[in-house]
């Protein structure tokens, strides 16, 4: 699998199978053998950031928020996420096929893959500023555009090489395929502010 994460500042990118990121500043990899194992514990509730960035942290949990057990693989054993808490996840997106996922001043984002799940998060500090939270993903279909542009957010579009796409965005998430690979993502907040970012392709 070769996944493309699309976020500024300190960022982790954890993948299953191998891992290509593309303008990240940190990488998670995995613990050595016979270390010992941090004593972080998980939170106990999403911070007041994400909870205001996203209504999915303002509701109660429901029975589709529980986080599958390839996207909790992929977050395990990864350095720099012992803070975060799968069971406090939420699903959203299109279908439900986002899983949050919430630490202590940070944001991981889960999406169950065949054949291995992808977890990509962020500082609390890139949804304050209203930036665009998301990775590219290479799939059988083509190239999956994921992540997180905040609640209120519409009008959202992907410009690939041959042209732009419309995506619906729920629950302040997007998800799409694209044919041809993308270039940059642009969306009003719910401010009425419009805002584009360009976005990486795995190579």
């Amino acid at each position: 699998m070769r996944v493309s994460t699309t976020m500024r500042g300190v960022v982790w990118a954890v993948a299953a199978v191998g891992l290509i990121a593309w303008a990240v500043v940190g990488v998670g990899g995995s613990r050595a053998a016979g270390d010992p194992p941090p004593q972080i514990a998980p939170v106990t509730h999403a911070d007041a950031a994400v909870q205001s960035a996203l209504g999915a942290f303002r509701r109660p949990l429901r029975q589709d928020d529980v986080v599958p057990i390839g996207v909790r693989s992929a977050l395990s054993g990864s350095e720099g996420v012992d803070d975060v808490n799968p069971d406090l996840g939420r699903a959203v997106g299109p279908g439900g096929r986002l899983y949050l996922m919430p630490g202590d001043g940070k944001l991981c984002v889960g999406r169950d893959l065949d054949p291995g799940s992808v977890v990509y998060c962020t500082e609390d500090e890139s949804l304050a500023n209203g930036e665009f939270v998301g990775a590219v993903v290479h799939t059988a279909a083509g190239l999956e555009v994921s992540g997180i542009v905040g609640d209120g957010a519409s009008q959202v579009r992907v410009t690939t090489a041959e042209g732009v796409v419309g995506v619906d965005v729920v629950d302040g998430a997007v998800l799409t395929t694209t044919a041809a690979p993308p270039r940059s993502i642009s969306w009003t907040d719910r401010d009425g502010a419009r805002h584009t970012q360009a976005i990486g392709v795995p190579r």
